[in-house]
């Protein structure tokens, strides 16, 4: 599932109800203080591809009208077919000194 501003006021949702591919990367930098004693990941930004072939799209006011038309008509659960989630694959971005 995915959304857009459409650029005309109103926002349009995506859902797929058969997701073909999709793949997701994060990535972060970590960052060290305290000598080497405390490193902290920082998520910088998310990478997403994926493909739909089947899909719904809705349109609303704002993201909460469009997600409240989306759940009239879709269900996360698809067709019954079992989805199964992985982690993101993750890239650390290096240091600044």
């Amino acid at each position: 599932m995915f959304g857009v501003d459409a650029g005309d006021g109103t926002v349009h949702l995506y859902a797929s109800q058969t997701l073909s591919y999709v793949e997701l990367e994060a990535i972060y930098e970590e960052i060290t203080t305290f000598g080497r004693e405390f490193t902290q990941s920082l998520v910088r930004g998310i990478e997403f591809s994926g493909q739909m072939r089947d899909f719904v799209l809705v349109a609303g006011a704002d993201y909460a009208e469009a997600f409240r038309r989306l759940f009239d008509t879709w269900s996360p659960e698809g067709s019954g077919s079992s989805h199964t989630a992985l982690s993101p694959s993750r890239r650390v971005l290096p240091t600044m000194e």
